[in-house]
């Protein structure tokens, strides 16, 4: 018998999930806001269009749907001015993962997979190696509302855990935590980073200390929800209410990642250091300007502590309990996917240079003066 799954959020990760399900001969129907190119999607997918934040809207997708099993993948403000949207990621990323487990309950669904995130428990400082049991940064010490309403989400969801359903069967949750997708066409990460790369941004590096960040590519991520999934259907049900951290297991330098677009865009790897607390004093001026009049920050405060602090996790836990087996892929592979799809506008990326380099001269010799 085929298990009817629901699937929010039909991102890049969301998709590759979608896929693989179909595959797998699962019944899948997948909601989102926005409707994707019918060919990212697999035939035998159902698509339902929909806003996660209205509950009648996402309970029509339940109803459609008949699932025993929800994926939640879809959330708001990762990454730019999103991260400093305070009503954007509360009512998506809190209120419309509400809505999913309230739902939940009503239509008796026994498993639930959410897709959180490193943001939960990073903040103003490193994260070397440390496993689950790292307490939740308080929110003054997270400087974007992407990471302070995840960990609400994440903190609301395991409370679900163990709940009594109307069927006398209890519904089981646990939280899947990725840093930094990334993967063959996806569309987020690496293509911000050329598109920086090529503004001339990417000349300056923060501070002169090399620091180690976990990746997660996309196959990784979708191989530990359906092990996730697996889990909480098991007798045990280890995985209930319990937060892993998912990571492809190999901490790397952010230079020495994305060094296959710097070749790949001709462009040379960063070679001036800029002092960490002048590159925080840019990030937070941007922000104010952000909020004053509009403008998109080149970079944030919590943009800029991720590559300037560790954040890498110890992901023992995925594999002991949930038999996770991180497979290690090639970065040039998806760089030279995304090259071929590149136009690379040379004019404007030199203008963008110019400006660039004026601001942080400016502030370059404000700091010097100040100091």
């Amino acid at each position: 018998m085929k298990t009817n799954v629901l699937v929010t959020g039909t991102g890049y990760f969301g998709t590759a999930l979608i896929t693989k399900l179909t595959e797998n001969d699962f019944e899948v129907t997948a909601f989102d806001l926005i409707k994707p190119a019918t060919e990212n999607l697999h035939p035998n997918c159902k698509f339902i269009q929909g806003n996660i934040t209205q509950l009648k809207s996402l309970e029509h997708a339940f109803e459609i749907s008949k699932c025993s099993l929800v994926f939640h993948t879809a959330s708001a403000g990762l990454t730019g001015p999103g991260q400093l949207n305070k009503k954007l990621c509360y009512s998506v990323n809190l209120d419309g993962t509400r809505n999913v487990m309230d739902l939940c309950l009503k239509f008796n669904v026994t498993r639930l997979v959410y897709t959180s995130s490193y943001n939960v428990i990073f903040s103003n400082k490193s994260l070397e190696n440390i496993d689950e049991s790292e307490p939740y940064p308080d929110d003054r010490d997270q400087y974007d509302y992407y990471s302070r309403s995840k960990k609400a989400a994440e903190i609301l969801l395991l409370q679900y855990d163990k709940t009594q359903l109307e069927n006398g069967k209890m519904l089981r949750c646990c939280a899947l935590r990725p840093n930094a997708i990334w993967g063959i066409n996806e569309q987020r990460h690496l293509p911000r980073i050329a598109e920086k790369i090529e503004s001339g941004l990417t000349i300056f590096k923060f501070g002169t200390a090399v620091v180690l960040q976990d990746w997660c590519n996309v196959n990784n991520l979708v191989q530990a929800h359906l092990k996730a999934a697996e889990s909480l259907e098991k007798s045990n049900c280890i995985a209930g209410g319990q937060a892993y951290n998912i990571s492809d297991g190999n901490p790397m330098d952010p230079y020495e990642f994305i060094r296959p677009i710097f070749i790949a865009l001709k462009s040379p790897m960063p070679w001036i250091s800029l002092p960490v607390v002048l590159a925080y004093a840019v990030a937070y001026v941007l922000e104010v300007l952000h909020y004053l009049i509009g403008t998109d920050p080149v970079i944030t405060r919590n943009e800029m502590v991720k590559v300037t602090n560790h954040h890498y996790c110890n992901i023992e836990k995925a594999k002991t309990q949930l038999g996770y087996k991180p497979v290690q892929y090639k970065v040039e592979q998806a760089v030279e996917i995304m090259m071929k799809n590149k136009i690379k506008k040379a004019d404007d990326g030199i203008n963008k240079k110019l400006i660039i380099c004026l601001i942080l001269i400016i502030f370059y010799v404000t700091y010097a003066f100040l100091i």
